[in-house]
């Protein structure tokens, strides 16, 4: 049991880095290959996202500051220290990294294998499938925009009856009790935004909207653009209704998924304008 855990901690880790390279890969699409940039770019992450530096903040500062570049709102995630079904977020961001590499197909059923392996993703995996497709109507290819649609249907419903059939409420007296429950008392700092939305998670909300500006110019804005809206939309309807059962929907868990994804796009950027610098480093960066 042990080795199956550590290998799935692994093999999250290592599908999480390789939505990295996507992105950088993305970035220097138009670019010779070059080993050292590719390295530089992976130590860079690798050590934003270690243990090492987190430890660092919170020796230095009292806090864990660097967990925020990997984490979303509300105590959301989809890396830890323990393998657990929220991990299946990431491939999440697998979907949307692929996508941005025209791999539409392969995206679209990345992002629903989230919501398949953990229905909690299912909304969130829902906001990405609208940005996949607004994307492909802006981009003239309607039938596939519908394809799209179709093929993410027909991977989820299977998952959606089950959950519907395994876990609907015995009565709606005791299902709204046990909502208010869990709204309240079990997971009020998953659930309540007046809880959750503090100076950090406003940084972390500005971030995501610096990685959406620095694609301003490009057709794949859509993509991350929708789902972040949707997101606050959803977010807003809530702390209006006060909806519990929106409140466990979880809308703003997409800042999971979309923090660490303009981690991805903004250190992809930064390296973007040092490599006229790196380049001059030739004798001690090797090039293929």
């Amino acid at each position: 049991l042990y080795f199956e855990i550590k290998s799935g901690q692994a093999t999250r880790n290592g599908v999480f880095l390789s939505c990295a390279w996507i992105i950088y890969h993305r970035k220097n699409n138009n670019k010779p290959f070059e080993i050292g940039h590719y390295a530089l770019f992976s130590a860079i992450f690798i050590f934003i996202n270690s243990a090492a530096l987190r430890w660092a903040s919170y020796r230095l500062f009292g806090h864990d500051y660097p967990w925020f570049l990997q984490s979303g709102v509300a105590g959301q995630y989809i890396l830890g220290a323990m393998f657990q079904p929220s991990n299946f977020g990431v491939f999440l961001l697998l979907g949307l990294s692929l996508f941005l590499v025209e791999k539409h197909i392969s995206a679209t059923v990345f992002t629903c294998l989230a919501g398949i392996l953990h229905t909690t993703y299912l909304l969130g995996g829902a906001f990405i499938i609208l940005g996949f497709q607004l994307y492909l109507v802006l981009d003239g290819k309607i039938k596939k925009a519908i394809l799209i649609g179709i093929l993410a249907l027909l991977l989820v419903t299977p998952s959606v009856f089950y959950a519907a059939g395994n876990f609907q409420p015995s009565s709606s007296e005791g299902f709204k009790e046990a909502q208010e429950f869990l709204v309240k008392f079990r997971l009020p700092h998953h659930c309540l935004p007046q809880l959750w939305l503090d100076w950090v998670a406003c940084l972390q909300i500005l971030w995501i909207i610096l990685s959406i500006f620095l694609l301003r110019k490009q057709k794949e804005l859509t993509v991350i653009l929708v789902p972040f809206l949707l997101g606050a939309i959803f977010t807003i309807l809530q702390v209006t209704t006060q909806s519990n059962t929106l409140a466990l929907l979880f809308p703003w868990r997409i800042s999971s998924v979309l923090v660490p994804l303009a981690t991805m796009i903004i250190l992809s950027e930064f390296l973007s304008y040092c490599n006229p610098f790196i380049s001059r480093l030739k004798p001690f960066v090797p090039s293929v």
